[in-house]
């Protein structure tokens, strides 16, 4: 009776991890075997970004930090018809996040544009190999045989599968263009903003060089593709920070010029590459109710960096005029009176 009873139990448990696994199989939250049948909600993007690359019709990439999260897809593809879009963020993203991206997304599309935001201080200052913490390698690689790591997660189950299909259930319908945009969850505007800042002592000086340590690496991790895929356009900007994030760093203000510099002329060498340079747009960053934080702006100034990337060519960098803008960045930064913005002057 013992025997027979054990066996029942694991026939049982055998029928039910099969069910659930055969659930989130066909639900997918993640993305990872097909296009979804259902809406699926976009709440986790390193988890889910893989997927979308794998499975997703596309011929578009945008992807970066948090500063792109409040990009809309229809403004691209409305803007060009032959542009299918996929938006593909990493808040606080490194540029192994985006090697790991880049990697699935070329051998399964023809990709035929990739709008990049590139932040200095997340793409270049960590080890060329590093990602961010909890990376769900498994949802990277090609080993089906690790996928139990998603099909038999409880979290998942519990968290994605379930709450989308009640969301089917109660015909709930989700706007992929508002897909990890967060733009109305915050309050933006100079008191919220310093509500929330102490301003920190003026930092000791750091060398010119300081950042450089790991910038090869880090660099290749991007510029691989840039050089196997001469065909694919990418469009590289550099988002604008407010004022208070340069009042932060100015200990490290010529060590960040000296990285910003070195990428510019790096990747200016390349014929498929387009930069804009949106840093040093004083009438945004030095407007802080664009700001939900110190860096981070409402999707106001996304649009407005689309259309500059899209329609006008506004703040496009080159060979001839990049000394000038760095300049510019570099003065508007030491001539700024910080003292104003805490005197509410």
């Amino acid at each position: 009776m013992y025997k027979k009873f054990c066996i029942q139990i694991l026939f049982f448990t055998i029928i039910i991890l099969m069910l659930i696994a055969v659930t989130t199989w066909i639900v997918d939250p993640f993305f990872q075997y097909h296009k979804p049948f259902i809406d699926i909600e976009f709440i986790n993007e390193i988890y889910q970004n893989a997927g979308i690359a794998k499975n997703f019709d596309y011929n578009t990439i945008i992807t970066g930090s948090s500063m792109t999260e409040n990009f809309k897809i229809s403004w691209f593809e409305n803007e060009n018809q032959n542009e299918k879009v996929i938006k593909v963020p990493y808040s606080g993203g490194y540029s192994e996040n985006y090697d790991k991206l880049f990697k699935i997304a070329f051998e399964t599309h023809e990709i035929k544009k990739v709008y990049f935001g590139l932040d200095n201080f997340y793409v270049f200052i960590p080890e060329a190999d590093e990602t961010r913490t909890d990376f769900p390698e498994y949802l990277y690689d090609k080993n089906i045989l690790n996928d139990i790591q998603y099909l038999l997660n409880k979290d998942v189950l519990l968290e994605n599968t379930i709450p989308n299909i009640k969301n089917y259930f109660q015909h709930k319908t989700i706007d992929e263009d508002l897909a990890y945009n967060w733009n109305a969850n915050f309050i933006f505007g100079k008191e919220e903003m310093l509500n929330e800042y102490i301003r920190p002592l003026k930092p000791q000086k750091l060398p010119n060089d300081y950042y450089m340590t790991n910038y090869e690496g880090n660099l290749n991790n991007i510029t691989k593709y840039i050089e196997q895929y001469p065909n694919t356009e990418f469009t590289i900007f550099f988002p604008p920070y407010s004022i208070i994030d340069w009042d932060i760093q100015q200990g490290n203000l010529e060590a960040r010029i000296t990285v910003i510099k070195r990428a510019i002329e790096d990747l200016l060498k390349y014929e498929n590459v387009q930069l804009f340079y949106f840093q040093n747009v004083e009438e945004i960053i030095t407007n802080l109710d664009n700001y939900k934080d110190y860096s981070h702006y409402n999707e106001d100034i996304n649009y407005y960096m689309f259309e500059c990337m899209c329609k006008t060519g506004k703040h496009k960098i080159n060979k001839e005029n990049y000394l000038d803008e760095i300049k510019k960045m570099y003065n508007i930064v030491i001539n700024y009176d910080y003292e104003a913005i805490f005197n509410n002057e």
